[in-house]
């Protein structure tokens, strides 16, 4: 019984690692997308994409559009040299259909709360 008990309060209180992203400015499109790295894509002051892996571990690249004139379009901010927060929040509408928002380098997902919000 004691034995089943820890194994209980393991997995209700077992914290989720989030996967954690590093920054990288690149002048052009990476030749192939590493997981952990967040490629911003463009010149100084005139990025246009932003590109990384689904954090959810599909495996699948996500691109981001950074300009002005078409949409959807995301911004990002550098605290420093080595952390960035993209908003508004990543919702993937395809594949695998994760939402989340990248703060500091970190996902943090967004609850669903029902079928009807899929």
């Amino acid at each position: 019984m004691r034995r089943h008990l820890q194994r209980w309060f393991r997995k209700i209180f077992r914290r989720k690692r989030r996967p954690v992203y590093r920054p990288r400015f690149e002048a052009e499109e990476p030749a192939a997308i590493e997981p952990g790295i967040i490629y911003i894509i463009g010149e100084q002051g005139y990025q246009w994409a932003i590109a990384f892996k689904c954090p959810c571990g599909c495996g699948n690249d996500v691109w981001l559009n950074l300009l002005k004139g078409h949409r959807p379009k995301w911004k990002f901010y550098m605290k420093g040299r080595r952390k960035i927060t993209i908003s508004p929040s990543v919702n993937r509408t395809v594949g695998c259909r994760s939402h989340f928002v990248l703060s500091d380098n970190r996902v943090h997902w967004c609850r669903i709360d029902s079928e009807n919000d899929l």
